[in-house]
Order: C-alpha cells, then sequence, then structure tokens
C-alpha cells in the first residue's frame, strides 16, 4: 500500500466476506519468504486503522472510546463492513456529541439520521445558531446556515 508493506495474518481478512472477496479479485505475487503480496490502491492510514480495528475486535462498548468509535464508523464506512458500521452508528448515537460535530461526522459517514436530528436540533436551539464560531460555521457551511436561519424564521419543520 503507496510505500509500505504490510505483513498482515489472513485471518484477519477471512472473517469478513466483503474483504475477502475484494481481497480475491486483487493480483498477488509470492515473496521469498512465501508470503503472498497483494497491491491494493486504499490510502496508507485508513489500512492502518483497518488492521487496529480487527485486531481491537471484539469492540466493547465499555471499554471502546468515542474517538475509537469514530475511527470504527470511518474505517468500516471507507471499506464497507456494515455490520461494524452499525454498530459504531448506534454508538455514537447515544454519545455526547457536539451538535455541530454530529452534523460533520453524519455528511462525512453518510448518516442521514444524524443529519437530520442535528439540524432539527440547532433550530429548536435557535439561540445557538447566533453563537456558531468561525470552527462551527466553516463545518457547516454558508449555504447549510442560511437554510437553518430561514427554517427558524419561518417556522418550516425540518421533519
Amino acid at each position: 500500500i503507496e510505500d509500505t508493506l504490510f505483513r498482515v495474518p489472513a485471518q484477519l481478512f477471512a472473517s469478513n466476506a466483503h474483504l475477502s472477496h475484494l481481497i480475491s479479485t486483487k493480483q498477488s505475487t509470492t515473496s521469498s519468504e512465501g508470503d503472498k503480496v497483494i497491491e491494493w490502491d486504499v490510502d496508507k492510514s485508513k489500512f492502518r486503522a483497518l488492521v487496529k480495528l480487527f485486531n481491537a475486535m471484539p469492540l466493547s462498548p465499555e471499554k471502546t472510546t468515542r474517538e475509537e468509535w469514530i475511527s470504527a464508523l470511518d474505517v468500516s464506512t471507507y471499506f464497507f463492513l456494515f455490520d461494524i458500521r452499525e454498530t459504531a452508528i448506534k454508538q455514537l448515537t447515544s454519545a455526547s456529541i457536539p451538535i455541530v460535530d454530529r452534523i460533520y461526522l453524519a455528511k462525512e459517514h453518510i448518516v442521514d439520521a444524524w443529519l437530520l436530528s442535528s439540524y432539527t436540533a440547532l433550530i429548536d436551539l435557535g439561540s445557538q445558531l447566533s453563537t456558531l464560531g468561525h470552527f462551527e460555521m466553516k463545518h457547516l457551511g454558508l449555504e447549510t446556515i442560511f437554510k437553518l436561519y430561514r427554517s427558524r424564521e419561518i417556522g418550516y419543520p425540518l421533519r
């Protein structure tokens, strides 16, 4: 991957049908040590996160931090690991995450339920709209901020 060789146990991917299929479609060679070498065009940091995620499996809700669940959501979305994605979404839905951060995560990882509920929360807590800082405004974008203000002013529900 990119300029790095990873030595990964085969059973790491064997447990996931989607990843097994992806790997099986890639051309491979055999190294001088007898290892299967697969060239895969994925982001190196995402692959490292995938290996770390699999090594941490099964994820325990009690022992997994919010940042680890966000990483699991990121990796599971990128590699189409739907069971892990669903678990991460469930855990993060009940986590305390600032509204604008939740909107950013919802857009980044295509979690529609978070997007609608977060927009609705911003409208319902209308005073928060006027206290958004530069960072929050940048993440929301001017068009979204305009639509939220407009929805709040005309009383149009997003639901």
